[in-house]
């Protein structure tokens, strides 16, 4: 009877070869508990690739189209997501107070970014924002990914901590990027580049922009730029301080009230 109770030698485990099943099975882990996650990072990984190879032309137009469409894939996975949160699924919600939720989301906002220029002739300008926001939220991801299944971590390393000091400069200049957007795509008009609409529609989307939660750069772009336009009107002649100062005036007449946090 002891020897059916006996366990098999270790070393025919120590034998075989190494098969790592704690990364293999990790990875697999964390995908099947987080697919929505998993795809979203890839979308935004498409975004960064497409975007790069429309710049250096390798390809063609058809990679801004695609950039936009996989960003707009990313926006409705995130927005699905944050539909799907403990908050946001009240049985007591209207179609209307839900419709709200949805227009403060980031998510939304690029949804209606990417809809709004894919209709229209490519414009390098307009991957800007959105590749940095790709890139900035996949690399994020798969640095922690690489870390919580322990597979390169240390290529992956330096682009975490680049990330870390980096990333608020990042989001300004996609911030900058979006308020550029706006007289960019009236000119894009006159050029018959994009809708007579877009405009209008890109300033909505601007104040969606500047009431957001999650992201207040937009907010503090513009209060940059405001500061830069008084300093250049207090050293401009006359007339043209006045001119500086009274579209500074009207620019932030237009600036949408900030609801209560």
């Amino acid at each position: 009877m002891a020897d059916t109770d006996r366990t098999p030698p270790a070393s025919n485990a120590q034998d075989a070869p190494p098969t790592y099943p704690g990364r293999r099975s990790g990875l697999m882990a964390i995908v099947s508990e987080r697919p929505i996650d998993f795809l979203l990072n890839l979308t935004r990984l498409s975004v960064v690739i497409f975007s790069i190879l429309y710049l250096t032309t390798l390809g063609g137009n058809d990679a801004y189209y695609k950039a936009l469409l996989a960003m707009a894939a990313s926006s409705a996975l995130r927005l699905y997501q944050r539909t799907r949160e403990p908050g946001n699924r009240g049985a007591e919600r209207t179609y209307a107070q839900l419709f709200q939720t949805l227009l403060i989301e980031d998510s939304c906002h690029y949804l209606m970014y990417c809809v709004l220029f894919v209709i229209g002739s490519p414009v390098t300008f307009v991957l800007m924002p959105i590749a940095i926001f790709a890139c900035i939220h996949s690399m994020a991801f798969f640095v922690k990914l690489g870390n919580e299944i322990g597979a390169g971590a240390a290529l992956l390393r330096p682009v975490g901590r680049l990330i870390e000091t980096e990333q608020q400069r990042m989001l300004m200049t996609a911030a900058l990027g979006e308020i550029l957007m706006m007289p960019v795509s009236v000119i894009m008009v006159f050029t018959g580049k994009v809708l007579l609409l877009a405009p209008i529609m890109y300033y909505r989307f601007l104040q969606l922009r500047y009431r957001s939660r999650r992201n207040p750069y937009c907010r503090q772009a513009f209060f940059q730029l405001r500061l830069a336009a008084e300093r250049l009107a207090m050293r401009s002649p006359a007339a043209i301080s006045n001119i500086i100062l009274k579209c500074v005036g009207f620019i932030s007449q237009l600036a949408p009230q900030i609801p209560a946090q």
